[in-house]
């Protein structure tokens, strides 16, 4: 990758000129770097930078519709785009729309749920699909009213139940939420036979077998596939879902610590901050002024670090609650990935190695989406009498390959 960076850097300087455009700072948050593009938005659109090919952008519609704003993503090759009233899930590489639809409210590498809109009028059907926007099932009106033929037949009542914020989740490991007119969470196979009848006032997606569910005393356990009650509903505060074997739990004064499968406390809930694990490690932190601990699937602390850190979590209140359950610390990801994360110490922004050694020091108003050595960062400098800000891509050396112009951000 590096001798890629270097042949092309002539490119990038070139490339320059084009980035322009004033960022919106309410869409800031939602310029992601995958490593092989750079967003940057303007008024009215956003434009994609290949790594490969940075004097060319793509130029993306991005304009979300009123009551349905869905953060803009790249996912593997995919990302979103606007038309008219629609959403669209495009291949980057060709451009081909490989899924068009109405209203759009779940999307992420477990696939989604989106409303169908055929012909431009709105058809009162929901689309569960994967995660290349190719078709699982249709759940219809009459579906529904086949699984809760009481339930309000009126449009009201139908919109009620379904759409953004209604908890419906999509399919993970084979089986889906569903809600009932109630607003008692149940699920459903990917035949739209009901699997496990409505009886949970929430209800988390299925990983490694087991999905958290609360109960109507306010309480949560796990169940499986079969509806079955696996881990009784101790706990007050919803768990995890599991990772590596383990999920996070937290007692009643607080403290957080893992189970196993079989509800044993295999990590004690020593801890105020605690993350879900990753490949077999977590980060975790005693008290909210003590060190960050990396720990293994055994409680044992593989390496320590400043008290003064603290580690990057994806957490954004405009994003639904579901979104985050399926991610992890990015700088959990990065040490047990790369050797190497972004923490923040003090409000400002270093790149550490996971042994502790500083690569890039707290000098940066920002850093983020550190990928392939690569990372988008911020500086601010007092220069000639005036403070000057600076936006780019940066590498571990702290270079600038791609230097924003003045009034682009991310």
């Amino acid at each position: 990758m590096s001798i890629l960076f270097l042949s092309l850097f002539p490119l990038f300087l070139m490339a320059q000129p084009t980035l322009k455009g004033n960022m919106e700072s309410s869409f800031r948050e939602y310029m992601p770097f995958d490593g092989s593009y750079i967003t940057l938005k303007n008024n009215s659109s956003i434009l994609l930078y290949d790594m490969e090919n940075p004097s060319r952008p793509h130029k993306i519609n991005w304009e979300p519709q009123l009551f349905n704003t869905i953060p803009f993503q790249i996912q593997s090759g995919h990302c979103l785009e606007t038309s008219g009233d629609n959403y669209l899930i495009k291949d980057i590489a060709n451009n081909n729309t490989v899924l068009k639809v109405r209203v759009l409210w779940e999307w992420s590498k477990n696939g989604g749920i989106a409303q169908l809109n055929y012909e431009g009028e709105r058809d009162l059907s929901y689309l569960y699909f994967d995660f290349r926007g190719e078709p699982i099932d249709t759940l219809t009106k009459t579906d529904y009213f086949r699984f809760f033929p009481n339930a309000d037949k009126g449009l009201f009542g139908w919109f009620s139940i379904l759409g953004r914020n209604s908890g419906m989740l999509p399919f993970s490991e084979g089986l889906a939420t569903i809600k009932s007119p109630k607003s008692i969470f149940g699920y459903m196979d990917k035949s739209m036979a009901m699997k496990i009848a409505p009886q949970f006032l929430s209800a988390g997606s299925f990983y490694e077998g087991l999905a958290s569910v609360q109960n109507k005393e306010h309480k949560w356990g796990f169940i499986d596939k079969e509806g079955k009650t696996v881990i009784p509903f101790n706990y007050h505060a919803q768990p995890t879902r599991f990772s590596c074997g383990m999920a996070r739990v937290t007692d009643n004064k607080g403290k957080q610590g893992y189970i196993n499968p079989s509800n044993e406390l295999v990590i004690p809930a020593d801890y105020t901050y605690a993350t879900p694990f990753y490949k077999d490690h977590a980060l975790v932190r005693e008290e909210i002024n003590s060190p960050i601990l990396l720990i293994n699937k055994k409680g044992k602390i593989v390496e320590k670090y400043d008290s003064k850190y603290y580690y990057l979590d994806e957490y954004n209140f405009e994003i639904p609650l579901h979104y985050e359950t399926e991610k992890f610390s990015p700088t959990l990801r990065q040490l047990i990935d790369t050797g190497k994360a972004i923490f923040r110490k003090e409000g400002r922004y270093g790149l550490i190695a996971i042994h502790g050694d500083i690569i890039l020091d707290f000098s940066y108003g920002a850093l983020k989406d550190y990928k392939n050595g690569l990372m988008l960062a911020r500086t601010t400098t007092f220069e000639n009498g005036k403070t000057v800000v600076r936006d780019g891509l940066i590498d571990e050396s702290g270079e600038f390959l791609f230097l924003f112009q003045e009034g682009d951000g991310f």
